[in-house]
């Protein structure tokens, strides 16, 4: 569990730093930008709702560090 919250804190800035290349670019080339753009939100969500996922992952090792359980 260790691993997937670095590779997924890894992959969040490196979303983040996406997102920023995004919105700099997107004024100007737009339709090359949104050709087969590949989610259903814009980026600048897909960014906050993996930053809300990360969040998750971690409260939830924080709890199973605690011995807290789904059960508990």
């Amino acid at each position: 569990m260790e691993e997937f919250g670095k590779r997924l804190s890894e992959a969040s800035a490196a979303l983040i730093l996406l997102s920023r290349e995004f919105e700099r670019l997107e004024t100007d080339h737009s339709d090359l930008l949104s050709e087969g753009y590949p989610f259903s939100v814009c980026l600048l969500e897909v960014v906050h709702g993996m930053l809300e996922w990360q969040e998750t992952i971690n409260d939830l090792k924080e709890a199973i560090k605690r011995g807290e359980t789904a059960n508990s």
